[in-house]
């Protein structure tokens, strides 16, 4: 070990050793003499920001928070930051706004008569939930669930009712990168979009929903026509859906037509199609696909849905024209079809 190491080692040991006894400029002073000796180090920028946050006063707890975030976004940049550096940041900044919460909740109460009050406290709450945002958008800390879930739970708090609005976008937002970051297939879905949003003749779009009973889940649900002289076959479904421990890759239709030719018709289908289900209910035919990949079969899926989905849109072609070229339909009633 070289006496520079060692010198580091020392710094970063005396730093750490005070930042656990709570003395603030004394841990400060040491991850200072670290970063003299190296102005690059991960560990003693997320230390210096540790250490802003040990002595809580409300009077400077946001410049406090703004100047920790500052050295950890620094350390963020490096390429050593690791699970270490993400869990030491979480520990501290859940604590600090813990405190900050606390601290600003009875001054709120202690001091409601003024006209001040509601706005001081609303703005705080406000500062609380950026701050945790914020540092949820650096160094994959949005990847790092564990942080993201105390984050959830410290929001969640100050989102009551009468809260500023800004308040609830940023708990869903936290909510939606906590649902991703421990999601057993985080990856795929991520994939699913990117796959998915290459189909020109797509239209579906991304979103991430609640249910009154609070289970979370994404959707990325869109349709593709298909369309064949004057007859369109409306809205074949193709989603990806997401619950919080599973996942699904759906593409779906149902439809009936009455046609004047039901025999001819059917007997052509049936004998041409491999992809849709054809049915007959006396005049009425039925046509339908109900393809639905889940979980870890989705992954393959993804590398084959394009061909998949070119076949589906064929031998929808050929439903069409073989309507077409069979006298077509019987009537608009119980249709499905629409004019181009």
């Amino acid at each position: 070990m070289t006496e520079v190491n060692a010198q580091m080692d020392n710094a970063l040991k005396m730093a750490w050793d005070a930042y656990d006894a709570s003395n603030e400029e004394e841990a400060k002073n040491f991850f200072n003499q670290a970063l003299t000796i190296d102005p690059n180090s991960t560990i003693a920028k997320v230390g210096k920001g540790c250490s802003v946050l040990i002595s809580f006063t409300l009077a400077q707890a946001a410049s406090d928070a703004q100047q920790a975030y500052s050295y950890w976004e620094q350390a963020s940049h490096n390429g050593d930051f690791s699970d270490n550096e993400r869990s030491l940041i979480s520990k501290s900044a859940i604590k600090f706004t813990e405190l900050w919460k606390t601290a600003s909740e009875n001054h709120y109460k202690q001091f409601k008569d003024l006209d001040s009050s509601k706005n001081e406290w609303n703005q705080t709450r406000k500062n609380i939930a950026i701050f945790l945002y914020n540092i949820s958008t650096i160094g994959a800390m949005s990847e790092y669930s564990s942080y993201l879930e105390k984050t959830v739970q410290v929001i969640s708090t100050i989102n009551v009712l009468g809260s500023p609005g800004e308040i609830s976008k940023i708990k869903t937002d936290i909510e939606r990168l906590y649902f991703f970051a421990k999601h057993p297939f985080k990856n795929v879905i991520r994939k699913s979009e990117e796959v998915l949003l290459k189909r020109t003749d797509y239209d579906g779009n991304p979103k991430f929903d609640f249910s009154f009973f609070g289970n979370k889940k994404y959707e990325f649900k869109g349709k593709i026509d298909i369309i064949k002289d004057t007859l369109k076959i409306n809205d074949l479904k193709v989603q990806c859906i997401a619950d919080e421990e599973s996942l699904s890759i759906v593409i779906s239709y149902n439809g009936s037509l009455a046609l004047k030719k039901i025999d001819d018709v059917y007997s052509a289908l049936t004998t041409n199609c491999k992809k849709w289900k054809i049915e007959k209910d006396k005049d009425t035919l039925k046509y339908s696909i109900n393809n639905t990949i889940i979980n870890s079969n989705v992954l393959s899926y993804l590398d084959i849905i394009h061909s998949e989905i070119d076949e589906i849109k064929k031998e929808g072609e050929l439903i069409l024209t073989t309507i077409n070229e069979n006298g077509g339909k019987l009537s608009l009633l119980g249709s499905l079809f629409g004019k181009k």
